[in-house]
């Protein structure tokens, strides 16, 4: 071996030496643990940054403890300040329209269930109409599932639950709250006659 090898690899050694007696330095040191309000005041400092979804997630946690807790004012509070965050995230990222859309509408399923839990179905309903409808995908089986059970609470009859879907399949090409409403209005008066 020449002596440019033995350098070499004496190098590569001691490079590796020095790597792992470094990785046991950080390994010994605690962990740095921050706040909700820490972390959330250095994003803040950042220029140009909002950590949108980080506060979204924190009252979305809050708003699902307050309906738990029965608290359904406190939680629709901090549903529709979840809705601003997700608009406010979708803006910062340049999301369509459609993609804001489907982000801002899914809060529109916990207002539901508060709304169920309320007693006031039909307004539950087109809460969940308008979830499902503004998403512009499929409904998976659990969503068809909960989709039919807040149908049948509304007392819709002689309208059926196919004619309930059709309904939604025509708000997913131009979804709004206000379309979700005069759909289930078009429901409601069929279901009159």
């Amino acid at each position: 071996m020449s002596g440019f090898a033995i350098l070499a690899v004496t190098a590569a050694i001691v490079g590796v030496l020095y790597l792992f007696r470094r990785f046991e330095q950080i390994k010994k040191q605690p962990p740095v643990r921050l706040t909700v309000a820490q972390a959330e005041s250095i994003l803040d400092s950042l220029p140009e940054y909002q950590d949108f979804l980080g506060r979204a997630a924190i009252a979305y946690g809050e708003a699902k403890d307050a309906i738990r807790e029965g608290e359904h004012d406190k939680a629709w509070g901090l549903l529709h300040e979840v809705k601003g965050l997700y608009l406010g995230h979708a803006q910062q990222y340049g999301m369509t329209a459609r993609e804001a859309l489907a982000l801002e509408s899914s809060v529109h399923a916990d207002m539901a269930n508060i709304l169920r839990k309320e007693g006031k179905h039909d307004q539950a309903f087109i809460h969940l109409f308008y979830c499902y409808g503004a998403t512009g995908g499929g409904v998976n089986k659990s969503e068809a599932g909960k989709f039919r059970a807040y149908f049948n609470r509304c007392r819709l009859a002689p309208v059926t639950l196919e004619q309930a879907q059709a309904a939604l399949t025509d708000l997913k090409s131009n979804p709004s709250f206000e379309s979700a409403q005069e759909a289930f209005s078009k429901l409601k008066a069929e279901s009159e006659k």
